[in-house]
């Protein structure tokens, strides 16, 4: 019985701390006290611990994240996280077409970025063995649509020594 009583506890004390931590993330309703990726690498290293990579999967999500990476790059700009181009067409008083005109782009952007994460998590669902399908979910859809959205392609390796 005590055992139980302390589970409950650690499993409310847990819960709490979870709920605490809700929020802050880049992306409507992402913040889930999980650390957003930042690049590249980072992304593989989360894909290959969650599902557990084999030797070849890491170099074929790599070749498929560099590409993804590529068609994200002029996407991000119409939906930057930095500052907010409606409210400052809005501060700086430009017309109603003006501001309708920014707001179809942002909208075409993020929709655009949406459809690419759905295709580059295609494609690389269509690379996972069965077992790690079934692990592949929301959790790492998520982690790639931020890596899209902000992330940087991954850094470059240092220069051999000679």
């Amino acid at each position: 019985m005590r055992k139980v009583a302390v589970f409950v506890c650690l499993t409310i004390l847990c819960s709490g701390v979870c709920l605490a931590q809700r929020g802050g993330g880049r992306r409507g309703g992402v913040g889930r006290g999980i650390p957003l990726v930042e690049n590249e690498d980072e992304t593989i290293d989360l894909f290959n611990v969650y599902l557990g990579l084999n030797d070849q999967q890491p170099q074929k999500l790599r070749s498929i994240l560099d590409a993804a990476l590529a068609e994200a790059m002029p996407l991000r700009k119409p939906i930057s996280l930095e500052g907010d181009p409606l409210l400052e067409a809005a501060k700086s008083g430009k017309s109603d077409e003006e501001i309708a005109k920014i707001a179809a782009e942002q909208a075409n952007a993020a929709a655009q970025m949406r459809a690419l994460s759905a295709k580059t998590f295609a494609k690389i669902y269509r690379m996972l063995t069965p077992e790690q399908q079934a692990k592949a979910g929301s959790f790492l859809y998520e982690r790639l649509g931020e890596l899209l959205e902000s992330g940087q392609p991954s850094a470059p390796a240092p220069a051999a020594k000679q």
